[in-house]
């Protein structure tokens, strides 16, 4: 159990416990002024999201923000309209069940390999359902968090072409605590 009640809540796939494990390693904290709590689950698919969140919320206090790094893991196993279907029921649940926490989505990071389905392809399914997602989160109220360093630069990428190098994460880092400062001192 936290000793703190976390004010942020960064909810995500692999991407989100590299970054953790990258700041505690560092002895740092994601730069941001209030708390920030991290849950992080290797492979994370859209379909396990909800029930991931509704166990977390069962033993802890709703977060004022939210951000949701979901989705990539997706890619190549759901159609587009399957996609947005659960992102949707995701984005609803949270609204419905959390009305006072600010919600965003932090984009689909660019690979270099993927399961299933082409690198080709996978860029296009990534590119178009992630204006889906940034139009469904803003027309609920929330934001979303743009990746520009990690979107063109490949040599961000660990060896495995998916996930992030040392440098990468300190990107992934740096872009989640701009965004979710802005967003907290606009409030």
């Amino acid at each position: 159990m936290l000793s703190f009640i976390a004010e942020v809540l960064i909810l995500g796939s692999s991407f989100v416990a590299h970054l953790q494990r990258y700041l505690l390693r560092r002895n740092q904290i994601l730069s941001v002024p209030i708390e920030t709590e991290f849950v992080g689950v290797l492979g994370l698919r859209l379909h396990q999201v909800m029930p991931l969140i509704k166990r977390h919320f069962a033993e802890h206090p709703a977060p004022s923000y939210l951000v949701l790094h979901v989705g990539a893991n997706d890619i190549g196993y759901l159609d587009s309209v399957e996609w947005e279907r659960q992102l949707q029921e995701i984005v609803f649940f949270l609204r419905a069940k959390l009305p006072h926490t600010f919600i965003l989505w932090s984009d689909m990071l660019p690979r270099t390999q993927w399961r299933s389905i082409s690198a080709d392809k996978a860029k296009s399914f990534r590119q178009r359902n992630q204006r889906r997602a940034r139009k469904l989160f803003k027309e609920e109220q929330g934001t979303f968090i743009k990746h520009p360093h990690l979107e063109h630069d490949r040599t961000l990428l660990s060896h495995d072409g998916v996930h992030l190098s040392q440098n990468g994460l300190a990107y992934f880092a740096q872009d989640l605590a701009e965004t979710l400062t802005a967003t907290i001192l606009k409030d």
